[in-house]
């Protein structure tokens, strides 16, 4: 197989980052929605794979223009901001969403195993 050159490749990279992104974003929504049917989940966790992999390629080709931003101060505040925000969220404690409980309402967090069952 021949050696694709960096043109090549961000002619089919761009398009996956921009197509995944939207499947990823469109069924979170649904997800975030409680939408049920079809297969939401799955074509959400697929996609997202497929997401940081191109975007990963992605953000390779594009390196040298990537870390020429950082060279500005906004950019550098925007990572900080943006930093202590996820943060906050994955900190901060919060509900059990009801895929995280079992059937008898109990959260797995509070000690329920995986292969544990109670009438």
């Amino acid at each position: 197989m021949a050696v694709v050159n960096g043109a090549t490749w961000r002619a089919w990279v761009s398009p996956l980052v921009a197509i995944t992104f939207l499947a990823v974003s469109g069924t979170g929504i649904f997800m975030l929605s409680h939408v049920r049917g079809g297969n939401v989940r799955g074509l959400h966790e697929s996609a997202g794979i497929l997401f940081a992999l191109s975007g990963l390629v992605h953000l390779a080709l594009n390196w040298r223009a990537f870390t020429a931003c950082f060279r500005r101060r906004t950019a550098l505040v925007t990572v900080a901001v943006a930093t202590a925000a996820c943060l906050i969220v994955l900190l901060v404690p919060g509900h059990e969403s009801a895929s995280e409980r079992d059937h008898s309402g109990r959260g797995f967090r509070q000690g329920v195993s995986a292969g544990e069952f109670h009438p």
